[in-house]
C-alpha cells in the first residue's frame, strides 16, 4: 500500500464544516506522519472513511470581560480503514 483517498468524513453536527475540518486535519497528519500519500479515489490503493458521531464544546474559562480563554473540545469519531 502506497496511496489512500481520505474522502470528506461525514458529520451530523451543527457545526458549519466540522467534517471538512477533520479531513484536512488528518490528511496533513497521514502526509507529515506516515510514508503514505494521499490521492483521489481512482488512483488510492485503499480508502479510509470516517463519521463524527459526537461533538462537545466547553469553555473552560473567561477573561474578567466574559471572553472564552480556554475551550474544550471533544469528538468522537467512527473510522474504517
Amino acid at each position: 500500500i502506497h496511496t489512500v483517498h481520505v474522502p470528506i468524513f461525514e458529520s451530523t453536527s451543527f457545526r458549519r464544516q466540522l467534517g471538512e475540518r477533520l479531513t484536512e486535519a488528518v490528511v496533513k497528519e497521514i502526509e507529515q506522519r506516515t510514508p503514505f500519500k494521499v490521492v483521489g479515489p481512482q488512483d488510492a490503493d485503499t480508502v479510509l472513511v470516517g463519521r463524527i458521531t459526537n461533538d462537545v464544546k466547553r469553555v473552560l474559562t473567561v477573561t474578567p470581560t466574559d471572553e472564552p480563554r480556554d475551550l474544550e473540545v471533544r469528538l468522537r469519531v467512527e473510522a474504517t480503514w
